[in-house]
């Protein structure tokens, strides 16, 4: 009887663990919906800029309305989600003239990075004529490079963990 009852017990509680990792591996499948984007001038930039300095981060201006952009966000969306954790941030900012377009993209690709929506100063401090530009930052904030156009996958990756080892 003593036997059937730590069996029981055993069960339960495997039962009661797995079905905790099942909830836990559900809530992380869940994309989060963005209902709006705050708007970022400069100064706002430079403070964001200044919170992450300690790791490399990708500054990437983007319209919906791209098909370039389209192109490139699910490979920035997956390369984020694998090396966010080695110390790497995106910070994705929309030049949409309606920001309920820049949403909609958000939540079309499930983007978990933080985006935001330029505002014209911003453009104009990157002198962002061509979208997408992407504004590449070394841990410290040091500058590293500007590229203008599209960004394959793999390449992004490569970039990021050179910078990552920098």
């Amino acid at each position: 009887m003593r036997i059937k009852s730590i069996l029981a017990v055993s069960i339960l509680v495997l039962s009661l663990l797995f079905s905790s990792c099942s909830q836990n591996q559900q809530a992380e499948n869940t994309k989060q919906i963005v209902s709006s984007l705050e708007t970022i001038n400069v100064a706002q930039f430079k403070e964001l800029k200044n919170r992450y300095k300690d790791k490399v981060i990708l500054v990437n201006f983007f319209a919906s309305w791209c098909p370039p952009c389209n192109q490139e966000t699910p490979g920035f969306v997956r390369v984020y989600n694998k090396l966010k954790d080695k110390g790497f941030i995106i910070l994705a900012f929309s030049i949409d003239d309606n920001v309920d377009d820049a949403v909609k993209f958000v939540n079309k690709y499930g983007i978990t990075y933080p985006v935001y929506h330029a505002d014209r100063s911003l453009e104009a401090y990157f002198n962002v004529s061509t979208i997408p530009t992407s504004v590449f930052y070394k841990k410290g904030g040091t500058l590293y490079n500007l590229h203008v156009g599209y960004i394959d996958e793999k390449d992004l990756e490569n970039y990021i963990l050179d910078l990552l080892n920098k």
